[in-house]
């Protein structure tokens, strides 16, 4: 199969927005705060809350429900602000009351409080409870819904679905949100589908529709060096939306999911991890990853912070370090490859993130 490409193009004067999905973790947060205000202009985050933590010796969870979310809404807020947000609870779903109310509802109206507008986004595995959140909250304050579909339940392929959902909330087209998510699959018949959806999505009137999927594979490359791998969903989403210029036709709006599998689960006790010096790397249409040594590992095998500077230096050599553009995450990797504070896997995450945001604003603006 041809692998489609997303080569730079004249800056055009309309953008898509960028609607990534974010795990809100602190490596991914403390991304969000650095970011500028021009750029937050362009993106409006989904944050997906992250699922409670296990206790592998007392096989229990970590925290309650209530603990477990009592300083997201601040969190939230520290890293977009009064700003607007969509919040995936889809990890969480129906695990019990927060403060006597369901975790969305609860959470939604405490950022209020503070100046965060999230908007719940609802999929077709959404329990009843969190229909019934949701709905509630479109009554209280008319903000609307994201509907995250996969491949098998977009409109034109099976139009019940989102109808199923939209009448639980109690919506119209015009209160929703629509996300055409393709996940990991990489076919040239899904490139088409998104054009289909598109020359469909323009007589209904739902107020934004957003495709993408996400590519970072579930089983890493092994072994220490530098790889490079395909970010296709990128590709597949700039052929798409070429393939719709000028006739007349809306316009997809773009989500990935950063640089994380949305299908990988831990599954296994943190205390028995070992880690290694490791760094996502967007580069356009390719991330180049690096992995060095052992950060930790048992029995005090681990290098700690030696086993980065040596991974983070094989990235600066390679030659698309620094391209398409510079960010203030090649100021710390240099720094850091010089043998300045390496930080840990939060730290590597943080500014992954962050490079990743910028990057793939710059495709956007460049390269459709």
């Amino acid at each position: 199969m041809t692998e489609p490409t997303a080569s730079v193009q004249p800056i055009l004067s309309a953008q898509p927005q960028y609607r990534p999905f974010t795990i809100a973790r602190a490596g991914e947060l403390a991304a969000y705060k650095d970011l500028p205000p021009a750029t937050h202009a362009r993106i409006t985050p989904v944050f997906i809350i992250a699922a409670r933590g296990w206790d592998y010796d007392q096989e229990v969870f970590v925290k309650t429900p209530t603990a477990h979310l009592a300083d997201l809404p601040k969190k939230l807020h520290g890293a977009r602000g009064n700003r607007q947000a969509y919040v995936d609870l889809s990890l969480l779903d129906d695990e019990g009351l927060v403060h006597g109310q369901h975790p969305l509802h609860w959470l939604v109206t405490e950022a209020q409080k503070l100046g965060l507008l999230l908007i719940p986004l609802v999929t077709s595995q959404s329990s009843p409870a969190f229909l019934t959140a949701a709905k509630s909250l479109q009554s209280a304050n008319g903000r609307g819904i994201g509907i995250r579909l996969t491949t098998n339940d977009w409109p034109s392929i099976n139009p019940a679905e989102a109808a199923r959902l939209m009448t639980a909330i109690g919506v119209s087209h015009a209160d929703v949100d629509l996300f055409l998510d393709f996940e990991a699959k990489f076919d040239p018949l899904i490139i088409a589908g998104v054009q289909n959806e598109m020359r469909s999505a323009t007589s209904t009137g739902w107020r934004h529709v957003t495709a993408g999927g996400h590519s970072w594979p579930m089983v890493q490359p092994t072994g220490q060096g530098t790889f490079v791998l395909p970010r296709t969903e990128l590709a597949q989403y700039v052929n798409s939306y070429r393939g719709l210029k000028g006739n007349g036709t809306r316009m997809p709006d773009f989500f990935d999911h950063l640089v994380a599998n949305p299908e990988a689960t831990l599954g296994v006790d943190p205390k028995l991890l070992t880690i290694s010096a490791t760094f996502r790397y967007a580069a356009e249409p390719h991330w180049v990853f690096v992995r060095g040594g052992l950060y930790k590992a048992s029995g005090g095998k681990g290098e700690g912070g030696a086993a980065v500077a040596p991974a983070l230096q094989a990235l600066t050599q390679h030659q698309l370090y620094g391209t398409p553009i510079r960010t203030k995450t090649e100021t710390w990797i240099d720094a850091a490859a010089a043998g300045g504070p390496s930080g840990n896997p939060m730290t590597w995450r943080r500014w992954a993130t962050y490079r990743h945001i910028e990057v793939t604003l710059h495709t956007l603006a460049n390269s459709l």
